[in-house]
């Protein structure tokens, strides 16, 4: 069965070669007369048919030039059906607004008309300016939706809208089709909508990358303020508010609030499932692994995800190359690591009750005190009355503790080896001294921080592997 279009298409043909009559006057005017009667509300059916099927985002203002053929902008309309459509039409050709009237499905109240210069683009801009201004007060909209229709009208009217457009940061867009050489326009029924990106896009491109580059930087109260102000201005602003809550989660998470991690951590769910931003599915996969992480250190805030997290948040700020927290971070990864394995066993390094570790009070004493002569020199008098990193590692290898046999600390060099980085990084900002923290040193806390995990995962959970878990929990640095 062949098309109806088709065939209607054909007999405007024969109408504007003279062949065949359907009214009165030139061939030319009787073809426009049948356009707009006959093929324009046959298109206009067809374009809702595809929008019904596929809708676009709601359009609170539609800004339509119009030339002598007002057929683009009745489709435009169908396209986007707007909430108000403002129709900018040269002096010379006001003769298709009755079309457009007639043919858009909107109250003529919510239809306004202006005839503009078309060498005068600040005038086109004004008006604009003035439709959005008077949509925004009468609609209580911050910022309403706005495209313009840039299909119709002379090119000078066309430079002028997309100059308006560019001040006013809206969208463009043109009806395209095939282009018919005997009508010299688009083919009545194969006309499709074109957004055309914006100039200012540009400028939101370059936005969204400074933005990005604080994120991957780690400077995530920055980065969510930049993200913030992209979301209030771009029209579509889904990836920004992705940005935005990752920024904030990451900000939380590396303060270890909290407070604000309950807030940022639902917040990002929310992100990742709304399916606004669709982000890639491994960066989805790795952040909701992340968010589980951060459930369980807020459950437990002194178990195993802390040891993780402290070696986490170091090498976050290493990379960064902020090597006195780096450093700190890692001492800490330490200090919990060993202070764990002896909460295992029911000792607190904070409270100590020596019995839990031997009965015998004087020969543990004599042991660890042999052990403190050995790595320090010195003998002392008691046992400490609060357990600090190098004690909790000594009392570690009195005890016989596996823990420290894998880590390969047990032995006095090692050991004083241990003391020495602890002694070093002791004289650091961030410490109780004022000398700043060297790559070297940072590497060396780094890498006994990380042996000391995966010594500990392997003792702690056999057969997992906490370098896959370090990868997968690392922050992202990109969207």
């Amino acid at each position: 069965m062949s098309d109806p279009m088709t065939a209607k298409r054909n007999r405007l043909h024969r109408i504007l070669r003279g062949e065949e009559q359907y009214a009165e006057g030139p061939p030319a005017e009787q073809a426009r007369l049948y356009r707009h009667e006959v093929l324009l509300p046959e298109s206009v059916h067809r374009i809702r048919e595809m929008v019904a099927e596929s809708p676009l985002e709601p359009v609170d203002l539609l800004v339509s030039l119009s030339g002598f053929s007002p057929e683009t902008t009745v489709c435009a309309a169908a396209f986007l059906r707007p909430k108000e459509l403002l129709v900018l039409v040269s002096h010379t050709a006001r003769s298709g607004l009755n079309v457009i009237k007639r043919h858009v499905d909107l109250p003529e109240s919510h239809i306004d008309t202006r005839r503009v210069d078309p060498l005068d683009p600040v005038q086109i801009y004004r008006y604009i300016q003035d439709e959005v201004d008077q949509f925004k007060r009468f609609n209580n909209a911050k910022r309403p939706r706005v495209v313009i229709d840039i299909t119709g009208g002379k090119k000078s009217m066309s430079a002028g809208a997309a100059l308006a457009a560019a001040q006013l940061d809206s969208e463009m867009c043109y009806v395209d089709g095939e282009y018919d050489s005997l009508l010299r326009q688009a083919e009545p029924g194969t006309e499709r909508l074109e957004f055309i990106r914006n100039p200012t896009k540009l400028f939101g491109d370059k936005q969204m990358s400074s933005a990005m580059l604080e994120l991957a930087h780690g400077n995530f109260a920055a980065a969510e303020r930049s993200f913030d102000a992209i979301a209030e201005s771009a029209p579509i602003p889904a990836r920004a508010r992705f940005g935005q809550s990752l920024s904030a989660l990451y900000a939380a998470w590396s303060d270890l609030d909290q407070s604000r991690l309950q807030l940022a951590v639902p917040e990002m769910r929310r992100r990742l499932d709304d399916g606004a931003y669709q982000c890639d599915l491994d960066l989805k996969k790795r952040i909701h692994r992340q968010l589980d992480f951060l459930d369980q250190l807020g459950e437990d805030a002194e178990g195993e995800a802390l040891l993780l997290n402290f070696y986490l948040l170091g090498k976050n700020y290493e990379e960064h190359d902020r090597r006195e927290f780096a450093a700190l971070l890692y001492y800490r990864t330490l200090e919990a690591l060993f202070a764990k394995r002896l909460s295992d066993k029911g000792f607190s390094c904070s409270a100590p009750d020596w019995s839990i570790l031997d009965e015998d009070h004087q020969r543990f004493f004599e042991k660890f005190a042999a052990l403190c002569e050995q790595v320090y020199g010195t003998r002392p008098e008691s046992l400490p009355l609060d357990v600090g990193m190098m004690s909790a590692a000594m009392l570690l290898q009195v005890i016989g503790d596996p823990f420290i046999r894998r880590f390969g600390l047990n032995s006095p060099s090692a050991l004083s080896h241990l003391r020495s980085l602890s002694s070093s990084r002791n004289q650091s900002i961030l410490a109780h001294g004022t000398k700043p923290v060297s790559k070297e040193l940072c590497e060396k806390l780094e890498n006994f921080a990380l042996r000391g995990l995966q010594q500990y995962w392997n003792l702690a959970h056999e057969g997992e592997n906490v370098d896959d878990l370090v990868a997968e929990l690392r922050f992202v640095d990109g969207l």
